[in-house]
């Protein structure tokens, strides 16, 4: 569960993001999430194990935070007038950022 956990992240966060089917995602996720759970209540007794687990739900939880993000980018509805829109915003939020 949790080498599976991180190399899925990794695939949704630093892989082509036009490929990805964000209800897949979202089921895939909360299902890695509720294993993940169950396997630290299992592995209480061991704390090398348990904190492993609970460094992997951390990692699912902080990525489940970006999935209303996931809904909008992977809409097959965007069109490129959406894009530009989006470019346009991302280049005046990061201009506010570096002034």
């Amino acid at each position: 569960v949790a080498m599976r956990s991180v190399k899925r992240i990794d695939e949704w966060l630093f892989g082509p993001f036009l490929r990805l089917n964000y209800i897949q995602i979202e089921e895939e996720i909360n299902e890695l999430y509720r294993s993940n759970f169950k396997l630290i209540k299992m592995f209480q007794d061991n704390p090398i194990v348990k904190k492993c687990g609970e460094n992997i739900q951390t990692r699912i939880t902080k990525f489940k935070e970006h999935l209303r993000i996931l809904a909008v980018i992977c809409n097959p509805g965007m069109v490129e007038r959406h894009w530009s829109q989006i470019s346009g915003f991302v280049r005046q939020e990061r201009q506010l950022l570096l002034s």
